[in-house]
């Protein structure tokens, strides 16, 4: 576990809030100069704190669905677990590519237009590894609510809730939008000169692209990807299936979800759990007493779950498909 003081704490919540702000802009913030943030910003990253940074889209304004798939593996030794790793890291539809300790040994996120694309492609998988794969199951994300992770700082300063997901309004991306959102997910954190000099557009083109496409809500915002073992935190995923509720109620329990420090994604789904809950804890007993906590508070929603660890994040896109369309 690495050792960070209050401020290390700031930025990272700042970096929370908004990974695309200047150094200026968050030194103003935590009391720093720029020259001070910028050192900081590089140790975290260089001691790896800060893995890289997320670009967080809508994709139901572009058609585009998400798909988790859950995997249970047997037979698999190191070199063959990093084998089925890397062909679903290179795959151009993954958007996320994480190992987990529970029942479920991966869980692979797919970025596709339908879901004749998503069982095409997992068909291709069985194919190749069905000797090695016991068990999966599926979800698609309906909405989703990413919320700050408030207990790395003060929690004073709060945006609004990147939602995606419903059926919001369609947008049709032009090829320079592409160019911009895939070097945006490559690394958030590029200026508009850097990414005029990338994408070979002019700053203003680029400039006003990213202004229309955070307009429309296809941008919802950008954060850091932290590697929360560093500070002492593990991830958990809890999935629920939930009883016949009204929408009330559901918002409600959504809304208490929202206020706890710990917890930073809440998504409601279709497959083989109606909610995914995903929370960052100190030890088994702290995620233990949440896990209580929600099921005495909440008996009328909850009707079952199950919960794995997250522990290693080997890939994170939003926009993965960017350099297929663009060919």
């Amino acid at each position: 576990m690495e050792k960070l003081d209050v401020k290390d704490g700031k930025i990272l919540y700042q970096l929370e809030l908004d990974a695309r702000q200047s150094y200026s802009n968050i030194a103003k913030k935590v009391r720093l100069s720029r020259e001070v943030v910028n050192y900081r910003i590089k140790r975290l990253e260089n001691i790896g704190v800060i893995e890289k940074y997320i670009l967080i889209l809508n994709l139901k304004k572009i058609d585009y669905e998400s798909f988790k798939w859950y995997i249970q593996l047997e037979n698999v030794d190191n070199e063959k677990f990093m084998e089925i790793i890397n062909d679903f890291k290179k795959h151009q539809n993954t958007g996320w590519v994480t190992s987990c300790t529970g029942r479920w040994d991966l869980i692979v996120d797919f970025v596709v237009n339908s879901a004749l694309s998503f069982n095409e492609i997992t068909q291709n998988f069985l194919m190749r590894y069905s000797k090695y794969i016991r068990e999966t199951r599926f979800t698609i994300e309906l909405d989703i609510f990413h919320f700050k992770k408030k207990y790395l700082g003060s929690g004073e300063e709060q945006l609004k809730t990147p939602h995606l997901g419903g059926e919001p309004e369609k947008i049709e991306l032009g090829k320079e939008d592409v160019k911009i959102i895939t070097y945006l997910c490559e690394n958030p954190r590029y200026s508009l000169v850097e990414l005029a000099q990338k994408t070979k557009l002019s700053v203003d083109v680029v400039k006003n692209r990213v202004k229309k496409m955070k307009k429309n809500e296809f941008i919802q915002g950008a954060r850091a990807q932290i590697n929360n073992s560093k500070l002492g935190y593990s991830t958990f995923k809890i999935l629920l299936n939930t009883k016949k509720i009204s929408k009330e109620k559901q918002n409600q329990f959504i809304g208490y979800l929202s206020q706890n420090k710990n917890v930073w994604d809440v998504i409601n789904c279709l497959g083989s759990w109606d909610m995914e809950v995903n929370v960052d804890v100190k030890n088994n007993v702290e995620f233990h007493n949440f896990v209580m906590d929600i099921k005495n508070k909440f008996p009328d929603i909850i009707k079952s779950y199950d919960t794995v660890e997250i522990f290693d994040n080997y890939k994170y896109n939003f926009f993965p498909m960017g350099k297929k369309i663009l060919r």
